[in-house]
């Protein structure tokens, strides 16, 4: 496995530049495994999450939300509905979604799942990483992120920090009751 070999070559370079330097025997005997475990752990702590949230069963609450807003899971088939079921879990396992003044509930978590992993799913390999905090609020926004009382912004991606979206804007796009789908445009 890459991650054991990564880990091993990364606990036997420190421990040759220990030995070389003549640090005292303690520190060549601990620091390599130190190092080779971290090493090894930042490796496969994500990996073996994925596989985790995956293998969870799909709670039931969040499957009747998919049935009732996702119009695109609806048109899947059995097997594609699990893997879309487990992509979602994953993408919710994975994600930190924050409310702002805002209450941030299963349903609006489903939707915001969904909405990333439509733009992915069946492309093997393809799957967000670094994904930034996603900020929920409990309206449309201006550019100062206040709750604005004219329509500013519904959604807005501030790179390498935030998704930002409004959570009736949110539900308004499954619903098919907007222009656009903003969780689509945002993601």
């Amino acid at each position: 496995m890459l991650a054991a070999a990564v880990a091993t070559a990364a606990a036997t370079v420190i421990f040759g530049l220990l030995w070389e330097l003549g640090a005292p025997l303690a520190a060549v005997v601990v620091a390599p495994p130190s190092v080779g475990g971290g090493v090894a752990w930042l490796l496969l702590h994500r990996p073996l999450r994925r596989r985790r949230s995956a293998a969870r069963e799909f709670p039931a609450a969040w499957r009747r939300t998919l049935e009732r807003y996702v119009r695109y899971y609806t048109a899947l088939g059995l097997d594609e509905r699990a893997r879309f079921e487990r992509d979602v879990a994953v993408f919710i396992d994975d994600a930190e979604i924050t409310g702002i003044n805002a209450t941030v509930t299963d349903e609006v978590r489903v939707l915001i799942a969904s909405s990333a992993v439509m733009l992915v799913f069946g492309r093997p390999g393809w799957e967000y990483t670094d994904l930034p905090e996603i900020l929920v609020y409990p309206a449309a926004f201006d550019e100062d992120y206040r709750c604005a009382t004219r329509h500013e912004f519904v959604g807005r991606l501030v790179p390498r920090n935030a998704i930002v979206l409004s959570r009736p804007a949110l539900i308004r796009s499954f619903r098919q009751e907007a222009p656009y789908h903003v969780g689509l445009h945002e993601f």
